[in-house]
């Protein structure tokens, strides 16, 4: 059954490194694409992004591919050393693909790719790879800057702080600022770490009541079998999925949406309960339930490019 892809959390800054093999050693005149952007078949559910000036929207693919081996390895730049996850796949024959995300540097190879070019295209791109790693070390964190601009339910919510003699951090939403209770004597690092769980925590409790309610509320019109059950989770590359149980599983940042947006993500879920994959079968019962389906699939992919993708 099909997630909503986060990206690809993705999610990460992504791109085609190379076609494979090297256009010197393949059959037929085709020439290799060297360090072109990669943008993908595109996804029904784009995940959170981290935006980039660098690139253009993360690749994310609706295929499916079986993942052979991952393997880990490390190259020197300087005197920075980058490590880096390789994960090959059977279905990928033709090309290597280049991700940096929250959770550390990805290359996507054939089985068949020696590593010893991995390790090269890896080197080639080193002075990428380190700016987009220090520009997540900054822009994946929420806010320690007094003003900061915080998503809530399509909003934008402007953040304040307070002192107070509390152990941790409290976060407060009083409809269109959010406010956080901060101990008296945090340093600005430890600060940051602790507002950013407060804040996930915040979030998390706020998806508990919305989502399994906007499940109810469609379920009548798109349920299907025993009653699902419903999950909240941090889910790193996908926006929600369906088991096969018919267990909906949802990640915490579907909170951030716009209650339109919600809406759809949710539809979309339960649609899969009767109709697995996308076939027009399963378009057609989406916009059964949300005539201006193709309006709220694009609202989704815009609000991917521009979310936050926290990661503590």
């Amino acid at each position: 059954m099909e997630p909503i892809r986060l990206n690809g959390l993705p999610a990460p800054d992504h791109f085609r490194v190379a076609d494979w093999p090297p256009a010197t050693n393949r059959q037929g005149s085709g020439k290799a694409r060297a360090f072109a952007i990669d943008e993908g078949e595109g996804s029904d559910y784009p995940t959170p992004t981290i935006s980039s000036s660098r690139t253009s929207e993360p690749a994310i693919g609706k295929r499916k591919e079986i993942e052979l081996a991952r393997e880990r390895s490390s190259i020197t730049h300087g005197d920075t050393t980058i490590e880096f996850e390789v994960r090959r796949s059977d279905r990928r024959t033709r090309t290597i693909d280049l991700a940096v995300t929250p959770t550390g540097v990805r290359v996507y190879a054939p089985r068949a790719a020696p590593a010893v070019e991995l390790e090269r295209l890896v080197r080639a791109k080193a002075p990428w790879i380190l700016g987009h790693l220090a520009d997540l070390q900054g822009a994946n964190r929420p806010g320690l800057r007094e003003g900061q601009i915080m998503p809530y339910l399509g909003r934008a919510v402007t953040l304040s702080y307070e002192t107070g003699e509390l152990p941790g951090p409290v976060v407060d939403f009083e409809g269109s600022r959010f406010t956080v209770t901060v101990p008296p004597d945090q340093d600005d690092d430890s600060r940051l770490l602790s507002v950013g769980h407060a804040f996930v925590a915040w979030y998390n409790a706020r998806a508990w009541e919305r989502i399994p309610a906007t499940v109810d509320a469609w379920w009548p019109l798109l349920g299907h079998g025993p009653k699902s059950r419903v999950l909240i989770r941090d889910q790193k590359s996908r926006w929600a999925s369906c088991a096969r149980d018919g267990t909906l599983r949802f990640n915490w940042r579907v909170i951030m949406l716009e209650p339109r947006l919600i809406d759809y993500v949710v539809v979309h879920e339960l649609a899969h309960l009767e109709v697995k994959g996308h076939p027009p079968e399963f378009w057609n019962r989406v916009a059964g339930a949300l005539p201006d389906v193709d309006e709220r699939r694009r609202g989704l992919k815009e609000a991917a490019s521009n979310l936050p993708l926290w990661d503590f």
